[in-house]
């Protein structure tokens, strides 16, 4: 939204300087008036911009520290703009083996805004189509914005929940 105000100020100064320099040219005496919104609408331009920089602010990756993470692998992976859907499976059942994979896979995707884990066991079926049972699902935000869509109250904190 505040890219769009941007161009149309942006616009709306090109538009009046020119009027500004008719009116200089004509002198109908509206020439200063035309240079003040002018300047208005170039402020607002630049504030419009900056604005929509900050917005998409991110905070530096945290490396969290984590030994002996038990073996899981990817079995699904999905996207958007800026979130990812993982499923994984793992033999592991222990909640502290469970976080600890938590914990490695937010280390390998802090560039996404917000992360959503299902954590199943290995699919028992011959053809190996599908996923086991769902034991555990976590989720957690890597920005300001992935923390509200994943439901955590800060960057530091994760959502998870054993089945």
């Amino acid at each position: 939204m505040w890219k769009a105000l941007a161009i149309f100020c942006i616009l709306a100064f090109l538009v009046l300087i020119t009027m500004a320099v008719i009116n200089m040219v004509r002198k109908t005496g509206s020439a200063k008036r035309m240079l003040m919104y002018a300047v208005v609408s170039l402020v607002l331009a630049i504030v419009g911009a900056n604005i929509d920089v900050n917005s998409k602010e991110t905070v530096k990756p945290q490396a969290y520290e984590v030994e002996d993470v038990p073996p899981y692998s990817i079995a699904d992976e999905q996207s958007d703009k800026s979130q990812r859907h993982l499923r994984i499976t793992t033999s592991a059942s222990e909640e502290s083996d469970l976080r600890k994979i938590v914990l490695d896979i937010r280390n390998k995707y802090q560039t996404d805004e917000a992360v959503w884990l299902f954590i199943h066991e290995p699919d028992k079926n011959p053809n190996g189509k599908g996923f086991g049972t769902l034991i555990a699902t976590a989720r957690f935000g890597n920005t300001e914005l992935g923390t509200a869509a994943a439901g955590t109250k800060s960057i530091e904190d994760y959502f998870f929940e054993k089945k």
